[in-house]
């Protein structure tokens, strides 16, 4: 039996699947972020759930945090993933245009030569650290015009709104 590699870097089944479980319940909701990974904060020694996403640009932090805690306190999204662990980004942001620039370097998170070293390979920014086993989504910035992109948040935020009634 092989090991998950995911899980060779800390990373553990559990939080794995629970972040899984939580994209899944905010894509049916309408909420897609254009890149989805876990990130360790070495600062406070704990795993994040990074989300770049250009809706960030459009409407700001407040307004997303706002509903994905309303999300969870109205158990919209599953109640074992606490929000507190999403992490925001603008693709503007420092953050999301260095783990671009990274990735761009080390698509594979191979070496040189195709040799495989997953969980092993860390792409570090700042005081962040990143790898290529814990991304769950990476699509570049949205193309969509600002307008259809509102019009999406605003779905979510009544979907959101309908269940939590």
């Amino acid at each position: 039996m092989s090991v998950d590699p995911r899980m060779m870097s800390g990373m553990t089944p559990e939080r794995w699947d629970a972040g899984e479980r939580y994209i899944a319940s905010l894509r049916d909701l309408g909420f897609d972020p254009e890149t989805v990974m876990w990130v360790f904060d070495e600062r406070d020694n704990e795993f994040n759930l990074a989300f770049v996403t250009s809706i960030v640009d459009r409407i700001g932090t407040k307004a997303i945090y706002e509903i994905l805690f309303k999300a969870y306190d109205k158990a919209v999204t599953p109640r074992e993933f606490d929000p507190w662990v999403v992490a925001l980004y603008s693709p503007q942001t420092f953050f999301a245009r260095e783990f671009a620039v990274m990735l761009e370097a080390n698509p594979t998170g191979k070496a040189m030569g195709g040799v495989e070293l997953v969980g092993q390979v860390a792409l570090g920014i700042g005081d962040y650290t990143a790898r290529h086993e814990w991304i769950y989504v990476l699509r570049g910035a949205s193309k969509a015009q600002s307008k259809h992109q509102i019009k999406a948040w605003h779905a979510f935020e009544a979907n959101v709104d309908r269940l939590a009634a």
